[in-house]
C-alpha cells in the first residue's frame, strides 16, 4: 500500500541514457509541482566501512554531510547522464565529494553549459533554468578521478510559475515547554510575544496533551499521525517503514526541509525520513543557529514550489540558563536537596530560554511575512512535553506521567481560506495535528471531520491516552521521582489515571489547577478498562532498535540522560 500511494503520487520524468533510443519523445510537457528524476541509470558504489566522513543511514539511504542529511547515492566518477525535460522549469540537484573536489556541469541545449565546484565536506547545489520549450535535452557531467566518491542527491524538477495549489507549513516543537510559562496562556508570562501574537492569528488548544513526557515518541507521533508504542531505552528510532508526513509532503512537490535542536530528533533517530534536507542539531541553547539556518531557506528557496519547515526548538531544556548542568544533575538524582533558591533559579533561567526561542520565532515569522506568502501559511507550534519546576519537590522530565509534563502547548495558524480562531477547549493529543495540517493544506487525510470540529469546539476526543517505558537502570532508579520501569495513563478533562507495571494506580483531578489525588473509585475503575482496551489495540510497534553512535552518547552523557 505505502509503494502503490507513492508511484501514485510521483510524476516520472523520461531519463535518456547514451544508450536510450534517440527517435522518442516522452517528456512531461508540464508539470504543476516539484518532480522527482529517475536515477536508476548512474551506477551505485559502496561507502568503505572505514569511511568516517560520512554518515549513512541504509534504511532510508541517506547520507550526513557536515550535519544535514540528504537522501542520495554514492557514484565513482566520471559520470553523465542525458535527459530529455519538460522547459520552462528549473532543474536542481545537489552533490558532496568525499575525498577530494570535484565539478559538477550542467549543459543544456541552445545555452551555455553551467558549471560548478563542489569541495568535499559538503552538500553544493547545481540548479539550471530550462528555457520555455516543450522538450529540452539536458546533459549532466560529474567529473572527478575514476576512484573518487561522490554523493550525488536525487535530481528533481521545479516548476517555475510562482502560482502553486498548496500552502507553506511551518511546524515548530518547544522541546520541554509547558503551556503556563508561555504569554498566550497566562498574560502575567511576559516572556513570549511572538507566540502571543500567532495565537491572536490562530488557534489556541487549552486541553492538549503529549502521548509521553520525553522528546522521541512525542515527535514520531506527530510526524507518523498515530499513538508510538516506542520504548525510553535510549536505544529506539522511528521504524523506517513508517509513512511520515515528510513524506507525504514531498510526494505532493514540497520542499521539505528541516532541522534539529537535540539528540533525539537528530537523524540517528530516523527524523529524516522524507525530508529533502535534514540538519542535526550542534549544541545545547541553539536557537540563533536554527532560526540562521532556516531564514536562509526562506531566502532561497523557489517561490513556486510550498515549503514545509520544521524546527525543533531545544533551548528550554535542561539545565535552564544560569544553571551548570553539573549543579543541575545532583538536584535531579537526589544527590543534593532541591532549595527554594534552586527552584527560583532554574524558574528564572527557564523564562530566559524561552524569550530567546520567542526572539528567534519573531525572526522566523518575519522572514516569511516579506518573503514568502503569509496569509498563505500554516504554522503548528507544539510543546514535545513539559517540565517538572519544583512541583511535589521534584526537577526534569521523563520518568513520570504528571501532568507538568503532559500538558503541553499547542497553537495553529491556518491560510486565508481555511482558517483556525479561538480557542478550543476540548481535549487534543499531538497526534492529532497530522490530519489538521494534511487538511488545512488541502491534502488528503484518512479523517476530513476533525477541522470542522475544531472550528465548532466540538470534541474529537473523550480520552488521551499516554505511556512511559524505561530499560531497567539502576542509577535511573535511584532518583526521587522514580516510580516504575513502565507506566500508562488515561485522562478526561478532569480526571486521570495513572497504573504503574506493579499494578499501582494513582487517580488525580486535571484541569487548569494542580493535579490533586482524588478518590473516585468508581471512574477510576472504568478508566482502567478503557485503558485496558486501548493497550490491546495498540499493539503496532513504531520503532525500532539502533546502536547510540558514540558522539551522540558522549552529548547523552553530558545533559544526564546516561552516565
Amino acid at each position: 500500500m505505502r509503494v502503490l500511494g507513492f508511484l501514485s503520487s510521483v510524476v516520472l520524468v523520461c531519463l535518456w541514457t547514451a544508450e536510450a533510443p534517440r527517435g522518442a519523445d516522452d517528456s512531461v510537457e508540464k508539470i504543476d509541482r516539484m518532480v522527482l528524476l529517475p536515477m536508476g541509470a548512474l551506477p551505485k558504489a559502496a561507502l568503505p566501512a572505514s569511511e568516517k566522513r560520512v554518515r549513512e543511514d541504509a534504511a532510508l539511504r541517506t547520507f550526513a554531510v557536515s550535519l544535514d542529511n540528504r537522501p542520495a547515492r554514492v557514484v565513482r566518477g566520471p559520470q553523465q547522464i542525458v535527459r530529455t525535460l519538460p522547459g520552462g522549469t528549473r532543474f536542481q540537484t545537489s552533490l558532496a565529494p568525499i575525498d577530494a573536489p570535484a565539478t559538477f556541469t550542467i549543459a543544456v541545449a541552445g545555452g551555455p553549459a553551467i558549471s560548478i565546484a563542489a569541495e568535499p565536506g559538503k552538500w553544493t547545489v547545481a540548479r539550471a533554468d530550462l528555457p520555455p520549450r516543450k522538450s529540452v535535452q539536458v546533459t549532466e557531467t560529474l567529473t572527478a578521478g575514476a576512484n573518487q566518491m561522490v554523493l550525488w542527491a536525487d535530481d528533481r524538477l521545479i516548476p517555475l510559475d510562482v502560482s502553486r495549489k498548496h500552502p507553506d507549513i511551518i511546524l515548530v516543537s518547544l522541546d520541554t515547554t509547558r503551556p503556563d510559562y508561555l504569554t498566550p496562556y497566562d498574560p502575567r508570562e511576559s516572556s513570549t510575544p511572538a507566540l502571543a501574537r500567532l495565537a491572536s492569528e490562530g488557534m489556541r488548544f487549552d486541553q492538549a496533551t503529549s502521548v509521553t513526557s520525553w522528546t522521541m515518541p512525542a515527535h514520531a507521533a506527530v510526524l507518523t499521525g498515530h499513538y508510538p508504542n516506542i520504548g525510553l531505552g535510549f536505544g529506539s528510532r522511528v521504524e523506517p517503514t513508517e509513512l511520515t508526513l515528510a513524506e507525504l509532503l514531498s510526494m505532493e512537490g514540497y520542499d521539505t526541509r528541516g532541522a534539529s535542536g537535540g539528540p533525539y530528533t537528530d537523524a540517528a533517530a530516523g527524523f529524516q525520513q522524507g525530508f529533502r534536507s535534514y540538519v542535526d542539531s550542534s549544541g545545547w541553547k541553539n536557537a540563533a543557529f536554527i532560526t540562521d539556518w532556516a531564514v536562509d531557506v526562506v531566502g532561497n528557496t523557489s517561490k513556486s514550489q510550498p515549503l514545509f519547515l520544521f524546527m525543533n526548538y531545544f533551548d528550554a531544556h535542561e539545565p535552564t540558563s544560569g544553571v551548570s548542568i553539573d549543579e543541575w544533575i545532583p538536584v535531579d538524582t537526589g544527590a543534593k536537596p532541591l532549595t527554594d533558591d534552586f527552584v527560583r533559579r532554574i524558574r528564572a533561567g527557564y523564562r530566559r530560554d524561552l524569550r530567546t526561542i520567542d526572539d528567534q520565532l519573531a525572526r522566523l515569522f518575519a522572514a516569511f511575512r516579506t518573503q514568502r506568502d503569509w496569509d498563505n501559511t500554516i504554522v503548528v507550534v507544539f510543546g514535545d512535553h513539559g517540565q517538572l519546576l519544583g512541583e511535589r519537590g521534584a526537577i526534569g522530565h521523563a520518568i513520570s506521567l504528571d501532568e507538568e509534563l503532559l500538558r503541553v502547548p499547542v497553537l495553529v495558524k491556518g491560510t486565508r481560506s481555511r482558517p483556525l480562531r479561538g480557542v478550543y477547549p476540548e481535549q487534543f493529543q499531538l497526534h492529532d495535528l497530522f490530519p489538521v495540517m494534511l487538511d488545512l493544506a488541502g491534502l488528503a487525510t484518512p479523517d476530513k471531520t476533525m477541522v470542522p470540529r475544531l472550528r465548532a469546539r466540538q470534541p474529537i476526543r473523550a480520552l488521551a491516552f499516554a505511556q512511559l517505558h524505561h530499560d531497567p537502570d539502576p542509577e535511573l532508579m535511584k532518583r526521587p521521582r522514580w516510580r516504575s520501569v513502565e507506566q500508562w495513563a488515561v485522562r478526561t478533562d478532569t480526571m486521570k489515571v495513572v497504573r504503574d507495571r506493579e499494578g499501582r494506580v494513582t487517580t488525580v483531578s486535571v484541569g487548569r489547577d494542580v493535579e490533586r489525588p482524588v478518590t473516585a473509585p468508581e471512574i477510576t475503575r472504568r478508566l482502567l478498562a478503557e485503558l485496558d482496551a486501548f493497550s490491546a489495540a495498540t499493539t503496532k510497534p513504531a520503532g525500532s532498535l539502533w546502536q547510540v553512535p558514540p558522539e551522540m552518547r558522549d552529548r547523552l552523557r553530558a545533559l544526564g540522560y546516561i552516565r
